[in-house]
C-alpha cells in the first residue's frame, strides 16, 4: 500500500490533469471509446494541436494511455475506475444542480396567503 502522503499527491496531480474543460470533454469522449487526435478534435471543435497538448498533460498523469496503429495514435482512458470517478462527480452535479433548482423555484413562489 501507498503512503498516505504519496497517494494524496498523485490524487492531487491526477485532479489538476483533468481540472480543464477541454480535458474532461476529451476524457467524456474517450469513455465512449479509443479515438484518435483527429477525431477528437473534431468531435470537440478543437485544433488538433491544442487536443495534443491536452492528451500529453492528461497521459503524463496517468488519466489516457495510448496505442499506435502505423502512424496514427489512439487514445483511450487508462483506467475504468477513474472514469467511474469522474461520473460519479457528475451525476453529484447534475442531483445539486436539481435540487438547488428545486429550491430556488419553491422560494419563488413565496409565502403561502394567510388567511
Amino acid at each position: 500500500m501507498l503512503p498516505s502522503s504519496v497517494l494524496i499527491r498523485l490524487h492531487a496531480e491526477y485532479c489538476r490533469a483533468i481540472a480543464n474543460e477541454a480535458r474532461l470533454a476529451i476524457l467524456y469522449e474517450l469513455a465512449e471509446g479509443e479515438r484518435s487526435v483527429g477525431e477528437l478534435a473534431a468531435a470537440l471543435g478543437l485544433s488538433t494541436a491544442n487536443v495534443s497538448q491536452h492528451l500529453r498533460r492528461m497521459r503524463t498523469a496517468g488519466a489516457v494511455s495510448g496505442r499506435r496503429d502505423g502512424h496514427t495514435v489512439y487514445y483511450f482512458a487508462a483506467d475504468p475506475k477513474l472514469m467511474a470517478a469522474c461520473r460519479l462527480i457528475r451525476e453529484a452535479l447534475v442531483e445539486r444542480h436539481a435540487a438547488d433548482t428545486a429550491l430556488m423555484e419553491h422560494l419563488e413562489l413565496g409565502p403561502p396567503p394567510s388567511g
